[in-house]
This record gives C-alpha cells, sequence and structure tokens, in this order.
C-alpha cells in the first residue's frame, strides 16, 4: 500500500509542477522547479518499482506455493481453487498494468520543465 502512496503522490505533485512551470517565466523559478520535477520522477519510479516488484512476488508465490485454498473453511475443489488463483492474478496484472500508466505524467513533467528551462537559457 506505501508504494501506492508515494506512486499517487508523485503524480499530484507533477500535475501542480507541470501547471506551474506552463505558468511562470521567471527562469530562477523553473530552476527550482525542475530540482523538484527530478524528486518527483524518482519517487514515481521508486513507487511504481515496489508495486511491480510486490506484485510480481505475489503472482510468483501464488503459483510456486500454490497450497491448499479455503474459504470460510471449507477446502476448495481444484477447480474453484483455479478460477481463485486465477482472478487473484488477474487483479495483481492489473495493478502492475495501473503503476505503468501512472509513470508518464511525472517523467513527462521533467521533460517539460528541462525544455522550458533551456529556451530561456
Amino acid at each position: 500500500m506505501s508504494f501506492w502512496l508515494v506512486l499517487f503522490t508523485a503524480n499530484g505533485w507533477a500535475l501542480l509542477l507541470l501547471i506551474q512551470s506552463l505558468t511562470t517565466k521567471d527562469q530562477q523559478r523553473l530552476g527550482w522547479l525542475q530540482r523538484r520535477a527530478v524528486v518527483c520522477a524518482w519517487m514515481a519510479f521508486i513507487g511504481a518499482g515496489g508495486v511491480i516488484a510486490m506484485s510480481a512476488y505475489a503472482i510468483h508465490y501464488a503459483y510456486d506455493v500454490g497450497g491448499v485454498a479455503t474459504v470460510g473453511g471449507a477446502t476448495l475443489d481444484a477447480t474453484q481453487k483455479a478460477h481463485t488463483l486465477q482472478q487473484g492474478v488477474a487483479k495483481l496484472m492489473q495493478g502492475i498494468f495501473v503503476a505503468l500508466l501512472l509513470m508518464p505524467l511525472p517523467l513527462g513533467t521533467r521533460n517539460v520543465v528541462n525544455r522550458r528551462l533551456q529556451k530561456r537559457g
């Protein structure tokens, strides 16, 4: 959960930095925004990497260990167990996909700030 928090925080911060960088004309302010955009991009990279790593580990654990699946104390048969496993893995894969979709905004903000700073400099 903490990696998701870092990733969402980085995206919110990137959106604010993007708006500020598009409206400012001051060279010093753009330098300040550039430093913040780099931190934001690293936060997004670390958050997405953590989400992907945790999801990949959970998928590996689900397939490698498997174990006996129980729901409410009743043991599931093989078909129900496979279906439950498939649903869990599908949700983890969706989490990986969402984490990858949240990466472009912070990285794009960093690029926009860098370009605006180079135009001014």
